[in-house]
């Protein structure tokens, strides 16, 4: 990057610090992201923060992560839960119930 190029990048990163609201109130910006879509003020003060501020890309990236994995998890809690099953102790008494109770069910089956 040249001299110029640099002092262009200084200039936008010290008028986004000086004009933009600061990291604390993109922060939550970030979070409503995640949760509704952004009016079209907000969309561009967040994109502008962005492009100087390197920690709230990495909050934003963090954040979807964290989200997408919280997703994932539920659809798998979700599609385990739909599927009941018993233990194998519980289907052992079950058998031995049945088998118990196989004589008592012969003999009313002659009636």
């Amino acid at each position: 990057m040249n001299f110029v190029s640099r002092k262009i990048v200084r200039m936008f990163n010290v008028a986004v610090w000086t004009y933009l609201p600061p990291c604390k109130e993109m922060v939550q910006t970030a979070s409503d992201s995640l949760d509704r879509k952004l009016s079209f003020r907000e969309r561009v003060v967040f994109k502008l923060h962005l492009m100087a501020c390197e920690p709230c890309v990495r909050y934003l990236e963090q954040s979807k992560l964290i989200r997408k994995a919280i997703e994932e998890m539920e659809a798998e809690q979700i599609a385990n839960s739909e599927k009941p099953t018993l233990s194998e102790e519980s289907r052992e008494r079950i058998k031995q119930l049945l088998k118990s109770s196989m004589g008592l069910f012969a003999l009313f089956s002659i009636f």
